[in-house]
């Protein structure tokens, strides 16, 4: 996938080459995905712009914020509208990165940060970070090693006009309230829980094999 210069200064980074994305223009509205959306069968791109996009805009971020709670799979995508307007998310898990950077009027965008970081007239190493990062291996939050690149974490979207760049969360595993239900009650809840993901696994795996990585711990 080459380089994609857009409308409102928006650079679509290509990504690494182990990703398969997929990009399409339908009615004016440029796409780009990854991955799968569980409920939905078909071309990922397809279902993204017939659940984001209304008359050839994309939805308001209240419509957007409730239509991702909704979607259910492992994917990533990117979308831009014919006036411009660019809109990126990330599953509740983010199986795959998304970053991004603002350099004036240019937003970039992508899943490649150090593509994105040659494109950047300059860039600041983020110190706190690079501590974090020798401590833990990781960087948490929406940092990155560099100040002018961030990330969306899991279950976050981001909407762009061209002026104002915002960043929101969707979905959050945190639920400040504690469960008064008694123990027998949440082994059974467990339980079932674990009974309904399997059968979507199964589901989704359509008599197809399965892989499954063990530790070498005892569990």
């Amino acid at each position: 996938m080459s380089c994609v210069i857009v409308i409102m200064r928006v650079e679509v980074i290509p990504p690494p080459p182990q990703y398969a994305i997929e990009s399409r223009e339908i009615n004016g509205v440029k796409i780009w995905s990854i991955g799968t959306l569980h409920e939905y069968k078909g071309e990922p791109c397809k279902t993204l712009y017939d659940k984001l996009v209304e008359h050839g805009q994309l939805q308001s971020q209240d419509q957007l914020l409730t239509i991702l709670r909704g979607l259910r799979g492992n994917f990533a995508c990117i979308m831009q509208d014919h006036e411009g307007r660019l809109f990126a998310a990330v599953d509740k898990i983010r199986s795959y990165p998304m970053f991004y950077a603002q350099a004036g009027d240019i937003l970039y965008v992508g899943s490649d940060p150090y593509a994105i970081k040659t494109r950047l007239p300059q860039t600041t190493k983020n110190q706190d970070a690079f501590l974090e990062f020798k401590m833990a291996g990781y960087v948490t939050g929406g940092d990155t090693l560099f100040n002018e690149i961030k990330q969306l974490q899991a279950g976050e979207f981001l909407v762009w006009n061209g002026r104002d760049l915002m960043v929101q969360d969707y979905y959050t595993f945190y639920n400040p309230e504690s469960s008064k239900k008694s123990r027998d009650e949440l082994i059974d809840e467990l339980h079932q829980t674990t009974r309904r993901i399997f059968k979507k696994t199964v589901e989704r795996l359509n008599g197809r094999p399965a892989w499954v990585s063990l530790s070498g711990g005892l569990d």
